[in-house]
C-alpha cells in the first residue's frame, strides 16, 4: 500500500502523524509526506521521506497589521490555509499522478490533501492532532475554499475524509460526528537525546513551556511572567524553549533551560506543566499523567482549556492573570497541591495506555484500500 500524507508546513500539525507513518512503514507499506519545503527537515528527522511542494510562503504575512486577536482571526487563518494548499497543489498532484498512491493521509488544515484525493479518485482520511472542531466549523471552511475547490472540480467533499484517525483521548475530544479510529496518542516532538536528570532537588518540578511556534511580537513576554512568578519559590522550574525564544528571556537564577529537549523526552522527571495551550503539549502531558495549567494563547487554546478543566485534569488562567504573579504562583502551585487534579491527570495517562496503538489504524487502512474506499 502506499501511503501520501500531507501536513500544513508546522511541525504541531505534522508530528501527531509521525507514529502512524512508523507504523505504517512497520507494516511493509510505503509512505511519502508532502508539505511546503519549510517543513522537509523535521520531516527527514522523523525518519520519513519527504516531498517538498510548492514554494514556502511567508503565513506570517497574513497576520501583519492589527493584533492577532481580533474578530477576523478566523478568517485569516482560512485564507492562510487556502493560500498554503493552492500553492502546494500543482507539485502534489504532480508528484501523485507518477507515485499513484492508494490513500491520502493528511492533517485537518491540509487542505491540499482532500483536493488532491478528490482529483486522484483515491480515498481520503483525516489524521487529527487534538480536540479539533473541523466539523462544527465546516460551513465557514467549505466557503474560503470554494475557489480551490472549483479550479480543480471538485465538489462537495468531506472534511475529516472518509474516516479519521483520532489519537486524542475522549475525555478532551470534541463531539464529532464521522467514522472515528481511535487510537493512542504516540508522542513524539521530534528527535533528541535522552539525558540522565542527575540527583534531582527533593522539589516538585514544573515544566513551563510555550511551544514552538509562538513569536513574541510586544508587549511583556508571557513566558518570562511566568517564570518571574514562579522564580525562587517552593518549586523546581525547568523551561523547555527553542533557542530563538531562549534570546528572548532573562531567565532567572535557578531556572533549568532544556533548550530544545523534545517535551516526549522531559516531561517524564515532571511533577506538572504551564503552557499556551497547545495541543501536541496537552496531549504529551496528557500521555505522562501531568496536571496542566493552560494559559491559552493559541488558535483553539480556549476551547482546549475548557476541555482540560472539564476532564479533570487541569486549570486554566486567560492571558490578563499573567500581570498577576500572585495569581499564576497560585494557579501553579494548585497543580500540585490538589490532590483530585492530581489523580485525574494519572487516570487519564491510564486510559490513554489502554487505548489501541497506531497500528490498529494501519489495518483499518488496508481494510479501507482493499475495498475500493467508502
Amino acid at each position: 500500500m502506499r501511503v501520501l500524507m500531507a501536513s500544513f508546513p508546522v511541525v504541531s500539525h505534522y508530528f501527531p502523524m509521525v507514529p502512524l507513518a512508523w507504523a505504517l512503514r512497520a507494516g511493509g507499506h510505503e509512505v511519502r509526506v508532502a508539505s511546503s519545503p519549510s517543513l522537509g527537515d523535521a520531516v527527514t528527522g522523523s525518519g520519513a521521506v519527504a516531498v517538498p511542494v510548492g514554494d514556502t510562503l511567508d503565513t506570517a504575512a497574513f497576520w501583519r497589521g492589527p493584533t492577532q486577536r481580533t474578530p477576523d482571526r478566523r478568517s485569516r487563518a482560512m485564507a492562510m490555509f487556502a493560500a498554503v494548499a493552492e500553492e502546494m497543489l500543482p507539485d502534489l498532484l504532480g508528484f501523485a499522478s507518477d507515485w499513484r498512491p492508494d490513500v491520502v493521509v493528511y492533517e485537518p488544515r491540509a487542505y491540499a490533501g482532500p483536493v488532491a484525493a478528490a482529483v486522484l479518485g483515491v480515498p481520503a482520511v483525516g489524521h487529527l492532532w487534538g480536540a479539533d472542531r473541523t466539523e462544527e466549523r465546516w460551513a465557514l471552511e467549505r466557503g474560503a475554499l470554494e475557489p480551490l475547490l472549483d479550479r480543480y472540480g471538485v465538489g462537495e467533499i468531506a472534511p475529516l475524509g472518509e474516516m479519521a484517525v483520532d489519537p486524542c483521548p475522549p475525555a478532551l475530544q470534541a463531539p464529532g460526528r464521522g467514522e472515528r479510529i481511535r487510537v493512542r496518542y504516540v508522542p513524539y516532538n521530534g528527535p533528541g537525546s535522552d539525558l540522565a536528570d542527575g540527583d534531582r532537588p527533593g522539589r516538585p518540578r514544573l515544566c513551563v513551556t510555550w511551544g514552538t511556534t509562538y513569536r513574541w511580537a510586544e508587549g511583556p513576554h508571557p513566558v518570562q511572567q511566568v517564570l518571574d512568578a514562579l522564580a525562587g519559590e517552593a518549586v523546581e522550574v525547568v523551561l523547555a524553549v527553542p533557542p530563538r525564544m531562549r534570546a528572548e528571556l532573562a531567565v532567572p537564577d535557578g531556572v533549568e533551560v532544556a533548550e530544545s529537549r523534545p517535551l516526549h523526552l522531559l516531561l517524564p522527571s515532571c511533577d506538572g506543566i504551564v503552557h499556551h495551550g497547545g495541543a501536541g503539549t496537552a496531549m504529551t502531558a496528557a500521555v505522562h499523567g501531568l496536571p496542566q495549567l493552560v494559559v491559552p494563547w493559541v488558535t483553539d487554546g480556549e476551547y482546549l482549556a475548557g476541555r482540560v478543566v472539564a476532564a479533570g485534569v487541569g486549570t486554566a488562567v486567560d492571558r490578563g492573570a499573567l500581570g498577576d504573579p500572585a495569581e499564576v504562583l497560585r494557579a501553579a502551585t494548585r497543580l500540585l497541591d490538589d490532590a483530585d487534579l492530581v489523580a485525574g491527570a494519572l487516570r487519564l495517562g491510564e486510559q490513554i495506555a489502554r487505548q489501541p496503538p497506531p497500528a490498529a489504524a494501519v489495518a483499518e487502512l488496508e481494510r479501507l484500500v482493499g475495498a475500493g474506499g467508502a
